[in-house]
């Protein structure tokens, strides 16, 4: 009884393993009419890889989505790396620029980063000082290396 269950083990495992020897997953193919459609429709790479790539239709802070106008500029305090410089609220996105407290956006004119080199918190402050909303950026949590090779399966012995 127990040479059958080994036999039957065997031949299940030597099936599931031709089969993925004979069943590959094609790989997809892109033509090239679809290529030159990306390539058209993708924004240029400019020459100075310091100038940022934006799209045609950018929405800046200027202004916050119900048409409010902002400030001006916004104070980035770097507490971690010890420096402090601005930026003007045109240059920067909505999403950095306001906040919606209750209905009502506020425009963001400090935003303080602190934490570690690992670890930031963003912290935005409205024109009256007031914390508007707090964000940390940390690295993602690391998974568990994958075995390298299969479990062997087990086969019984007769005792």
């Amino acid at each position: 009884m127990w040479a059958q269950a080994a036999v039957i083990m065997v031949s299940v495992a030597g099936c599931a393993a031709e089969q993925r020897q004979t069943s590959p997953i094609p790989a997809p193919t892109v033509d090239d009419t679809e290529r030159a459609e990306v390539r058209a429709t993708a924004p240029a790479i400019p020459a100075d890889p310091a100038t940022p790539v934006q799209a045609e239709h950018t929405m800046s802070g200027a202004t916050s989505p119900t048409g409010q106008t902002h400030p001006g500029e916004i104070v980035h305090d770097d507490k971690v790396d010890g420096r402090t410089w601005t930026r003007k609220a045109a240059d920067v996105p909505p999403t950095i620029a306001w906040v919606q407290l209750d209905e009502i956006w506020v425009p963001v004119v400090r935003i303080e980063i602190t934490g570690t080199a690992e670890a930031r918190r963003f912290t935005k402050f409205g024109p009256d000082g007031q914390m508007l909303e707090t964000t940390i950026q940390a690295p993602p949590p690391q998974r568990p290396a994958a075995p390298t090779e299969p479990t062997p399966i087990p086969v019984p012995t007769p005792e």
